[in-house]
C-alpha cells in the first residue's frame, strides 16, 4: 500500500502561491493511497478513458482501492451511506445509469437512480475504501457524511455551486470552479476551495484546509488543522486545537486562539 504523505508545504502544489512557510513535521491528510486531485479534460477521462458523455446519465467503476461514481451535466443529488448490502448510492437528480461495474447492482428508487456496492474483503481504518465522487457541469449535492473510518472519499467538484460533504474517514475534496460549500468529517482531511468564493469546513480531526481563488472562508475546527489563505481577501478561522494559519497574499483576516501559530496574516484576532 502506497501511504500519502504529505509536508504541509504541498499547498502550494495545491496553486497557493506565495507561502513561505514550511513544516518540518510530516502529517497525512486525505485517503492513504494516490489517487486524481483535480480533473482534466473534457470528461474527466484520468484514467485513459477519454470524453464520456454522461449528460443526464452516471456511472460507477470498479478502482484498485474501492469505486468511483461520475455523473454529468445535471443537478446530481447523490447520497451514500453503508448497508448490511454494501455501500448504498442514491441520485435522485440522475436519470438513468450508464453502466455499473463489478459488484455493483441497480436499485429500484422512486426519483433518480440507485444502486449498490458490495464492500471488498480486508477494508480497514488504515486500508479504507477509496470511494471517488466526479460530479461533473451542474450544481451538484454529495452527500457521504454517515459513512465510516473504513471509506475514504474524494470527491473532485466541478463547474457549478456545489456542495460536498465528507464522513469519518481520511477525505479528499477539491470545489474547483464556482462557489462550493464543503465539509469534513471527523478524520484526517484534505480539503481545498476553487475558484469562486467558497466556505470550506474541516469539522473534526487534523485538517489541510486550502484556499485557491476567491474570497474563501476557512473554518479548522476541532483538531491541529493547517489553514492556507490564497490570492484574495479570505477569513480563516482556526477553531480549537493547536492549527496554525498562513494567511498568505491578499488581504486576509485570521480568527485564532493562544495555542494557534500565523504566517503573513494582515489582521488576527486572537482569543
Amino acid at each position: 500500500m502506497l501511504r500519502r504523505t504529505l509536508l504541509v508545504s504541498a499547498a502550494l502544489a495545491l496553486g497557493v502561491a506565495g507561502t513561505p512557510y514550511v513544516a518540518q513535521a510530516e502529517t497525512t491528510y486525505g485517503p492513504p493511497y494516490d489517487f486524481p486531485t483535480e480533473l482534466m479534460g473534457d470528461g474527466g477521462g484520468l484514467d485513459g478513458t477519454g470524453v464520456i458523455p454522461l449528460k443526464n446519465r452516471a456511472m460507477i467503476d470498479r478502482t484498485e482501492h474501492g469505486y468511483r461514481y461520475r455523473s454529468g451535466q445535471q443537478d446530481g443529488h447523490l447520497v451514500v451511506t453503508l448497508t448490511a448490502e454494501g455501500l448504498y448510492f442514491v441520485d435522485s437528480g440522475t436519470a438513468s445509469f450508464r453502466s455499473l461495474g463489478a459488484g455493483c447492482s441497480p436499485r429500484a428508487t422512486s426519483v433518480g437512480v440507485a444502486a449498490v456496492c458490495t464492500m471488498p474483503q480486508g477494508v480497514t481504518e488504515s486500508e479504507p475504501l477509496l470511494l471517488e465522487v466526479w460530479p461533473r457541469l451542474g450544481n451538484d449535492y454529495t452527500d457521504g457524511s454517515s459513512l465510516p473510518a473504513t471509506v475514504a472519499m474524494a470527491v473532485l467538484a466541478d463547474a457549478g455551486n456545489d456542495v460536498v460533504r465528507l464522513g469519518a474517514g481520511p477525505d479528499f475534496a477539491n470545489g474547483a470552479q464556482d462557489q462550493d460549500r464543503i465539509h469534513g468529517g471527523d478524520g484526517n482531511d484534505w480539503l481545498r476551495g476553487g475558484a469562486g468564493h467558497d466556505y470550506v469546513h474541516g469539522m473534526s480531526g487534523a485538517d489541510l484546509l486550502v484556499s485557491a481563488d476567491g474570497r474563501d472562508t476557512l473554518f479548522g475546527g476541532d483538531g491541529d488543522d493547517r489553514l492556507y489563505g490564497g490570492g484574495a481577501q479570505d477569513r480563516l478561522y482556526a477553531g480549537p486545537g493547536a492549527d496554525l494559519v498562513n494567511c498568505g497574499p491578499g488581504g486576509d483576516y485570521a480568527w485564532v486562539d493562544r495555542a494557534d501559530r500565523t504566517r503573513s496574516c494582515e489582521s488576527v484576532s486572537r482569543r
